[in-house]
């Protein structure tokens, strides 16, 4: 009896243990989660800028007949529109823990490590095009006084 008892209380304490790794890689995936949402929740409201730079310098596009001035302006527009892809490609493709996830916690790890490093050069190819945009909009409209 007493070697049954043991062994019961072995496995429970082995259950408590396996029970803490869990909590403690949820937590983990979690924080992860909330890392990778934060940098999407900070640059997906400059898509709404980054479409209106593109039009603002599109409408320039169609006065200028300088040929450098012009592919200027279409490389700008071309980052800006990209960027704006990037992030609507990343979000289309953005796959989240679910609660019944068929994944192993270190495979949710790997996956949102992945994710971290896109969104961050999603999140750099808008904040870059936007400010170049928004100078080269400046640029234009200081030209026109």
């Amino acid at each position: 009896m007493k070697t049954f008892q043991t062994i019961i209380f072995i496995l429970f304490i082995a259950s408590l243990s396996w029970n803490c790794k869990d909590n403690s890689q949820t937590a983990q995936i979690d924080a992860k989660v909330a890392k990778v949402m934060a940098i999407h929740d900070e640059v997906m409201p400059k898509m709404e800028n980054l479409h209106d730079y593109s039009k603002k310098l599109g409408a320039i596009k169609a006065t200028v007949t300088d040929k450098t001035e012009l592919g200027h302006l279409e490389r700008q527009i071309g980052q800006m529109d990209e960027a704006g892809e990037l992030m609507m490609d990343w979000m289309r493709k953005f796959e989240g823990p679910a609660e019944k996830d068929s994944r192993s916690p270190e495979e949710i790890l790997s996956y949102l490590d992945g994710q971290e490093k896109l969104i961050t050069k999603v999140k750099n190819a808008m904040i870059s095009s936007l400010e170049e945009g928004m100078e080269a909009f400046e640029n234009y409209q200081k030209q026109k006084k």
